[in-house]
């Protein structure tokens, strides 16, 4: 999956600072960052393709789209995963912007 980065402040320098930290990161909930590239002024993150898109979708499905198949075990064990994540982040001083659209599920919603 390719994210491409809108109106970043940060310098060629500090972006890729940034990024190589981020790809460093090893933890079981955490989608890996496979790489990043700048070209000019735009910035990409490529991750490893995750078959259920994000939370956000999931949780607000578009009018013409599939029910959402979150049932309330599926969502109370993705929302400890999240919180297992959020404490793993917090305790190593990782900061960040989480949000449902930036929650990434697995073919199990893991």
């Amino acid at each position: 999956m390719v994210k491409r980065l809108q109106n970043s402040h940060q310098t060629k320098t500090e972006f890729e600072a940034d990024m190589t930290a981020l790809g460093s990161l090893k933890h079981p909930n955490l989608v890996p960052l496979l790489g990043f590239c700048v070209i000019k002024k735009e910035r990409f993150l490529v991750y490893k393709y995750m078959p259920n898109g994000n939370l956000y979708d999931r949780l607000h499905p578009a009018d013409d789209a599939e029910p959402s198949v979150l049932g309330w075990p599926l969502r109370l064990r993705i929302a400890i995963r999240i919180a297992n994540v959020l404490m793993w982040l917090e305790q190593n001083r990782i900061h960040g912007k989480v949000s449902s659209k930036s929650i990434l599920l697995d073919h199990d919603f893991e």
